[in-house]
């Protein structure tokens, strides 16, 4: 009897510090998502013209949420989601692709993308090393 306590315990145990380590589940912003993150990092390899990101975007909220536009910071960066008009539904997720031309780029390149909603917007931020050579 006592053996099978112990064990109970030490379940419990190993159950409470698995969920303390996990990830805490984002929360909305001011657009309603609940991103997967909110910037990416990346470097470029030598010859790289373009450097592409995937973002995925939740629902979290009990309504839908409406995407009403998409923009960046440069005309260097194009996103986009794969539908337009888009609604997200309560729990719903969709993936936002975002992608950087390099070309004559050297060093940090930092770029933003902005989501709007019918709730709000998002600021989503890439960031690339561009080494020399990288692009032409």
């Amino acid at each position: 009897m006592a053996g099978r306590a112990i064990k109970a315990l030490a379940l419990l145990a190993v159950g409470l510090l698995a969920a303390a380590a996990a990830p805490a589940p984002a929360a909305p912003d001011a657009a309603g998502l609940a991103w997967d993150r909110t910037e990416a990092v990346s470097r470029a390899s030598p010859g790289q013209d373009q450097a592409d990101f995937v973002f995925t975007a939740r629902n979290p909220t009990a309504r839908p949420i409406v995407v009403q536009g998409i923009s960046s910071s440069c005309r260097c960066t194009e996103a986009w989601f794969p539908a337009s008009p888009l609604t997200i539904p309560p729990g719903g997720t969709s993936p936002l692709r975002a992608l950087v031309h390099l070309s004559g780029q050297r060093g940090e390149v930092v770029k933003q993308v902005y989501v709007d909603t019918d709730a709000g917007s998002s600021t989503l931020t890439l960031k690339i090393e561009v080494p020399a050579g990288a692009a032409p």
